[in-house]
């Protein structure tokens, strides 16, 4: 293989005599380990960010935790940059982390676009989940966080139950999410709520 091609309906491009950089790459583990592989041989290093699970729910488990669900208010732009902070630096590989500054427009946008949801224990939010990716019959949980000091209370079980029962009530077939495979404690708690594995995923991060 002399490289390795971008397709589209009208054009074929050879990415690497193009010389287009691609930061990394996502997808089911077998495909993105070929391509990882060829990406090697043109002279690439490469990192894997993170291996993946991905589960899909058709028929929620509630557990039965106090408080509720709610949209993230406009208020809450603050808090939520923060989560996504937080969320990223306990979650993501290093070159994926951003600032405070950066997430804060991640934020106004997911707030904008209803989005982001929280669960709310004693009249504040204790735990936050993002909803995205939809297509006609799915759509994807994401970004789901509890601060330290609100965790072992199911609230993370309690928001990605009921916002993915809202999602099913709304007319999805099913909800989707990743999650990393080295983390037990998230995979058990979403598999305690009716998520099942669905397929498995690899994060490679190249350079130069």
């Amino acid at each position: 293989m002399d490289g390795i091609c971008i397709f589209s309906y009208k054009t074929q491009v050879n990415i690497h005599t193009h010389d287009i950089f691609i930061p990394g790459v996502v997808g089911p583990k077998n495909d993105v380990d070929v391509f990882n592989t060829e990406w090697i041989k043109l002279g690439y290093k490469s990192q894997l960010g993170m291996a993946q699970k991905i589960y899909k729910i058709e028929q929620v488990i509630l557990p039965k935790v106090s408080g509720e669900l709610r949209l993230a208010g406009h208020d809450e732009v603050d808090l939520i940059a923060q989560w996504l902070v937080d969320f990223g630096n306990e979650s993501l590989p290093p070159p994926e982390r951003k600032s405070f500054a950066e997430r804060k427009p991640h934020a106004e946008r997911a707030i904008k676009n209803n989005f982001a949801y929280v669960w709310v224990h004693d009249g504040k939010p204790v735990s936050m989940a993002h909803i995205g990716r939809p297509t006609e019959n799915g759509i994807s949980v994401s970004a789901v966080f509890t601060p330290k000091n609100s965790r072992r209370s199911g609230f993370a079980s309690a928001v990605v139950a009921h916002l993915s029962q809202k999602m099913l009530d709304e007319g999805k077939k099913f909800c989707v999410l990743y999650t990393d495979i080295s983390n037990p404690t998230s995979n058990k708690i979403y598999q305690n709520v009716g998520y099942r594995e669905a397929a498995e995923s690899k994060h490679y991060l190249f350079s130069k």
